[in-house]
């Protein structure tokens, strides 16, 4: 079975709470690129995505 790390270039995870979500994305042997938190609502989506 080949490694994460030999298959992807980064990995995004979310975890979600009531009011806010916290976004990273890391490389694939876990070390962080960036971790933002945005509000669980529209505006929140849409700062996440720009």
């Amino acid at each position: 079975m080949p490694m994460l790390a030999d298959l992807v270039d980064a990995v995004v995870g979310v975890d979600t709470h009531r009011d806010t979500h916290e976004v990273e994305i890391a490389l694939p042997t876990g070390s962080p690129i960036a971790t933002t938190t945005i509000t669980n609502d529209t505006t929140g989506y849409a700062q996440l995505l720009a």
